[in-house]
């Protein structure tokens, strides 16, 4: 065997590595001593996270497979690479997407799928281990893709799906293990397969198990006469037990790894806490609405392009801060400029906001409306529900996608998909579409509605046809703000106990923070971005957070719970109006943390941009000797330019200072009991860390402006200092110019005199006396004309009073 080629056993011991310890960095020096460390920068660059495009993907696999043509043994290494780097990824990024691209690439660009291909591939007979070695590897990183999906349907809490993935993957290891039996002289490294694959097999199983615990246990949440209720507790509470026990015989079969061995371990924890609790009462929510929303803030790179058009609004401000969004929303809506779904909106109203916000506040929303949603579940219920899906526009900057729905006799596990649904981890259980007839486009989750909207409802505000780069960028950061900072509202109209025997009793709102009922922990949690099992929500600690901040404001038995992405208001013994109060302003709550960052993220980078500009300057006004007219007008520019990029930050932050003063104005709402609920949700929302960040960002640019000051000054003394010089230097040449020709002039006066008369030696004298206090004369006047003060050209100024927006120029 080649020198540089690794033995089987420094690939098992590599990939031990990598899988138990998370370690990929012993695989990677093998195949740097093959001699193709030139290539691994290129492969490690597909493994930052960063989702590089499929195009790229293909091009670099190309490449390696070409590396290493010819060579069997380096075919196994690099695929073995691969796997252990894809399975990487997998543990540490939830956006699967970029993995799945890598993998469909290194499945279709060159790779061989068989022991055929491979030993074809070679120049001489490889031996039937290092062949079958491969083609099981690839099987692997195909497997991924399909535990992928097992993953998606767990986040997603769908029982069936799990069932039916992941025993796709424990018949396809099945057959793997057969495989790996009927290869002779393998080693170290057929070894390593064959206890891989039957690690992978069982864990597998044991969600197979759990997936049909799970469905038993939800059993004893439904009302007795429902469909598909008929066993007694006791007996699930058996069936739970026997489920139980096989996930804790798979963990005493692998006792030593620890990949493996934490993932039954959480199993078998949820299972053990689904066996207790069969027996207790559950939450059974009977009448509900929920609300899905995706908070953004319309960034300045689209309020430019609404108000800086000509005809807009007669503004010749160079950004649109400042300006009313809601007319001009409402003006491009209604020109049909706008289309989302490849249709025009044209569905604008105010919305009423209620009496809860003071008369003298300057609160106003804009509802565009956009086509309901229709969510198919792909369970085997099939339940459909229908949001509706409003743009809500607000004059406070703190816009939302919104989307409302009912949620009527739902179990917990309902209520847990519920509050999950906006979520980028789930859609494995659902397919979203419109609920009109003459569009049939789908999206795998509610997410990726969310973006699409966003996305083509702000490029609609773009009144620039050409487009840059720089603001697909910004669009594309305030969509991804959106989607992380989702939020689910859950407004309980009715509640029920269901209690042992199968009865249910109506409960009040406050029961839902009960811990001895079953489900609680849905309502005093937040919801966790990746799930590790089924209805992993019975593991729930309850968020220190989460307590009744509805205070004062409402009546015994009514309960409002805000965790970091859920509110749960709970009213059902109070009249619905003001059951809305409660939610209108949670909702209000929840659309803030996307404007506070929205504003944050745009001060942060006018602050960048100003201070590169100020380095600039500085580095010119030290170095440029301003002797030329060019010299001066360049640093000129730069000076204009700077101010006017300190006059535009000086803009936004002023607006901004003006809208978070409103919403932190006691008369934002009506009265002290409002803002005193209003103020316990916003410190329940963290926000005054967001404020906190965004007032830090604020003094920066203040401070900025102030460091800018001084150097305006010191180009305003520069300045004069080189027109100074520059007049001296012009009297000088006048002067000696006009002494010059003084003289010759006089000179040439005396001559002509003494060609017409006799010249005398006196005369002569005079001649040379008169010449020289003429000239001495001229130099004089010279001199005091070059004193008088004379007003220096004025340059444009931009500058901004303290505290003022500035011209506009």
């Amino acid at each position: 065997m080649p020198t540089d080629t690794p033995s089987p056993a420094a690939v098992a011991d590599a990939l031990t590595e990598a899988f138990t310890h998370h370690n990929v960095r012993p695989i990677q020096d093998l195949l740097s001593r093959t001699g193709h460390a030139h290539a691994l920068a290129d492969l490690d660059a597909l493994f930052t996270g960063r989702a590089p495009d499929s195009e790229i993907v293909r091009a670099v696999l190309r490449a390696q497979v070409g590396h290493v043509a010819g060579r069997p043994d380096l075919l196994l290494l690099l695929v073995s690479y691969l796997y252990a780097r894809i399975n990487e990824m997998w543990d540490l990024y939830a956006d699967q997407g970029g993995v799945l691209r890598t993998i469909t690439e290194v499945l279709r660009t060159g790779f061989p799928e068989s022991p055929e291909q491979v030993r074809g591939a070679g120049s001489g007979p490889p031996s039937t281990a290092i062949t079958e070695h491969t083609s099981i590897m690839l099987e692997n990183i195909w497997l991924v893709s399909q535990g992928m999906a097992v993953s998606r349907a767990v986040n997603s809490s769908c029982m069936d799906e799990v069932e039916k993935q992941a025993g796709r993957i424990v018949a396809a290891m099945d057959d793997q293990i057969c495989r790996i039996r009927s290869i002779l002289d393998g080693g170290e490294l057929t070894d390593w397969l064959s206890e891989h694959a039957n690690e992978t097999r069982d864990y597998y199983q044991a969600l197979v198990f759990c997936a049909q615990a799970t469905r038993q246990f939800l059993l004893a949440g439904r009302r007795a006469g429902d469909q598909g209720v008929h066993e007694r507790r006791e007996v699930l509470a058996e069936e739970l037990a026997g489920f139980l026990e096989k996930v804790e015989q798979t963990r005493r079969r692998h006792p030593a790894k620890a990949w493996l061995s934490g993932d039954l371990a959480a199993l078998a924890a949820n299972l053990r806490i689904m066996r207790e609790w069969v027996n207790r009462d559950f939450l059974f929510v009977e009448d509900a609405t929920v609300v899905y929303i995706y908070p953004f803030a319309i960034p300045s790179a689209v309020l430019d392009r609404m108000w800086l058009t000509p005809g807009r609004d007669g503004s010749s401000a160079s950004t649109g801060y400042g300006a009313d969004p809601i007319s001009a929303i409402r003006s491009r809506c209604e020109e049909r400029a706008v289309r989302v779904h490849g249709r025009p909106i044209s569905a604008v109203v105010d919305h009423a906001v209620g009496d809860d916000w003071g008369a003298e506040s300057d609160y106003r929303v804009l509802d565009v409306s956009l086509p309901p949603v229709l969510i198919t579940m792909t369970d085997a219920a099939k339940t459909q529900t229908t949001l509706t899906a409003t743009l809500r526009i607000s004059s406070l900057g703190n816009h939302s996608l919104r989307l409302e729905g009912a949620l009527v006799d739902a179990d917990v596990h309902l209520v847990n998909q519920a509050l999950r649904r906006p979520s980028v981890v789930m859609g494995a259980s659902e397919k979203v579409r419109l609920a009109t007839s003459d569009h049939t486009e789908a999206w795998s989750r509610l997410s990726e509605y969310a973006q699409e909207v966003i996305t083509e409802f702000l490029n609609g505000l773009n009144d620039d046809p050409s487009v840059e780069q720089s603001f697909d960028d910004v669009v594309q950061r305030t969509v991804g703000t959106a989607v992380a900072l989702s939020h689910s509202l859950l407004v309980v109209h009715s509640l029920q106990v269901i209690q042992a025997d199968g009865t249910a009793r109506h409960a009040c709102g406050s029961e839902i923070s009960d811990a001895a009922v079953v489900g609680s922990s849905l309502f005093v949690s937040p919801v966790g971005r990746d799930a590790v099992t089924l209805e992993e929500w019975v593991r729930y600690r309850p968020s220190p957070d989460a307590t009744d901040i509805l205070g004062d404001y409402g009546y015994d038995g009514d309960i409002v719970l805000r965790t970091a992405n859920t509110t749960v208001v709970s009213a059902p013994e109070t009249p619905d109006w003001m059951a809305l109060s409660y939610s209108a302003q949670a909702e209000f709550i929840a659309t803030l943390p996307g404007v506070l960052l929205g504003w944050t993220a745009e001060i942060t980078e006018y602050i960048r941009q100003a201070r590169d500009q100020l380095d600039t300057a500085r580095r010119l006004l030290q170095e440029a000797p301003m002797s030329t007219v060019q010299e001066r007008n360049a640093l000129q520019h730069t000076i204009l330019s700077l101010e006017q990029r300190y006059a535009d930050l000086r803009l936004v932050t002023s607006d901004v200072r003006a809208k978070l003063n409103g919403i932190n104005s006691p008369t934002l709402l009506r009265d002290l009991i409002r803002r005193s609920y209003f103020d316990r949700l916003y410190e329940a929302a963290g926000l005054a860390a967001y404020e906190r960040s965004l007032l830090s960002r604020i003094q920066e640019a203040e401070d900025l402006y102030q460091a800018a000051s001084g150097l305006f000054r010191a180009f305003d003394d520069r300045l004069a200092a080189a027109e100074s010089h520059r007049r001296r230097r012009l009297n000088t040449i006048l002067t000696t110019s006009a002494t010059l020709l003084a003289i010759a002039s006089t000179a040439e006066l005396y001559g002509l005199l003494n060609d017409l008369i006799e010249p005398r030696p006196w005369v002569l004298a005079v001649e040379v006396t008169s010449i020289g206090v003429f000239a001495l004369a001229m130099v004089g006047v010279l001199v005091l004309v070059g004193r008088q003060p004379r007003a220096r050209n004025a340059r444009r100024s931009w500058r901004v009073p303290s505290g003022g927006a500035g011209p506009a120029a």
